[in-house]
């Protein structure tokens, strides 16, 4: 039977039950709001049916030329040929989606819709569940190609540099009668591999997994986390190798508008990193740039040389160092420009094993950057420049570092001593 043909709809009765309870995401809306319209039947097989529209509304959203088509069997085609409104960007147009429909299974509690569908080159299994509290949608996708999000729309024209990646995706979606809708995303990703043009980013062979969740409203909220577990990633003059030693992140965020905030960020792996912080930032033509503030930083030697320094001293010859001791740095950036910084140095030994140029042992320090009251101590207990020996200085007297602006590096006063008089062998 054909519904509505070739004219406009806004709703129908079922529909309006189903979609009108809040915010629905309108691809579920063009996926599986047609089905919708499907009798209760207790039956083995679905009713063949074909449905068409000229246009298709859903809140500031349009579709047009919409057609959906199902079979006696399950199989079902539906598509639309263009979109305008929010996320039209990333829809396209000429849609085709294609699968099969679970045989009916009807229930007092509940009305459900499941089966497979394909889209642009990647399947999933969906589930679709009306409850009388409740709108619920499962999606799951195993080992889909990554390199076929390269020909999606809207997609950044970087997506070209993937070589090859599997990923395994799983989504769950909840929209109850009274409340904002409720998103949660897990992905779990393999051997991604991927090459810039001018061969300053890279990465081979990287695995991860994140997990995120949102709500739907005016101020959405948001969480994510994940674990960077193999693979190997060059960023410019940066590389790093995960094997054997990941990397843990999450974030909490929130959007306003066009201001996004993350109250708390925290980035760390076992042994040799750890931050944690948060940040603000301006999206879209709002004026105020980004802010950030870390309220620890922590470095652990000598994994986090070997980690995230020695790569990129390299270009300095600074490779090959043998370093050990600790960092901590605690700050703050408005717009790029440095507001306030705490640095302290415990036990920090340099040691030039490879070349024989210098050796830096034992040094203690604390500076603040921007804070003209502080008195800045630093103390060592030895430092060798080639064949010459500086000696310790292990009685520290205090000195005052300046800085002609708060947003830039201090300069030390020449006038006071560094530490305890310098002894030369």
């Amino acid at each position: 039977m054909a519904l509505f043909p070739k004219r406009s709809i806004d709703q129908t009765p079922r529909l309006a039950r189903v979609f009108f309870r809040g915010p629905l995401p309108y691809l579920v809306f063009i996926l599986l709001g047609p089905f919708c319209l499907l009798p209760e039947t207790a039956g083995a097989s679905w009713p063949e049916i074909h449905f068409r529209a000229a246009e298709v509304r859903y809140g500031e959203r349009l579709f047009e030329q919409v057609e959906v088509s199902i079979q006696a069997t399950g199989d079902f085609q539906l598509g639309f040929r263009g979109m305008a409104g929010p996320g039209a960007e990333l829809a396209g147009s000429d849609v085709i989606i294609a699968g099969r429909l679970d045989p009916p299974a009807p229930s007092e509690e509940e009305t459900v819709w499941s089966g497979n569908l394909e889209a642009r080159g990647w399947a999933a299994r969906f589930r679709l569940q009306d409850r009388p509290e409740a709108l619920l949608l499962r999606l799951e996708a195993e080992d889909q190609p990554l390199t076929m999000i390269r020909s999606w729309p809207g997609i950044p024209a970087e997506a070209s540099w993937l070589k090859q990646g599997l990923i395994r995706a799983e989504l769950d979606w909840r929209q109850a009668v009274a409340g904002p809708a409720e998103t949660k995303l897990r992905i779990a990703a393999r051997q991604v591999s991927f090459d810039s043009p001018d061969g300053q980013f890279a990465g081979e062979a990287l695995q991860f997994d994140v997990s995120g969740d949102w709500t739907d409203t005016d101020e959405s909220a948001y969480t994510v986390n994940g674990r960077i577990v193999g693979g190997e990633l060059l960023l410019g003059d940066f590389y790093r190798d995960f094997n054997g030693t990941g990397l843990d992140f999450d974030a909490e965020a929130r959007s306003i508008g066009e201001l996004l905030e993350i109250p708390r960020f925290s980035l760390g792996d076992d042994v040799a990193l750890r931050a944690v912080g948060r940040a603000q930032l301006s999206l879209g033509s709002a004026p105020g740039g980004w802010s950030l503030q870390l309220s620890e930083l922590q470095l652990d030697f000598p994994a986090a040389y070997q980690r995230y320094i020695e790569p990129m001293a390299a270009a300095w010859t600074l490779n090959g160092l043998t370093v050990t001791g600790r960092i901590h740095w605690s700050g703050e950036w408005q717009s790029g420009n440095l507001r306030a910084g705490d640095l302290r140095v415990e036990d920090l030994s340099i040691v030039d094993t490879r070349r024989g140029r210098f050796a830096f042992t034992g040094l203690d320090a604390r500076l603040r950057p921007g804070d003209h009251d502080f008195n800045s101590r630093l103390a060592w207990r030895g430092l060798l420049l080639g064949r010459i020996n500086l000696g310790p200085a292990i009685q520290p007297r205090q000195h005052r570092l300046d800085a002609k602006a708060a947003g830039n590096p201090p300069g030390v006063d020449a006038k006071a001593p560094l530490a305890a008089p310098l002894r030369h062998d």
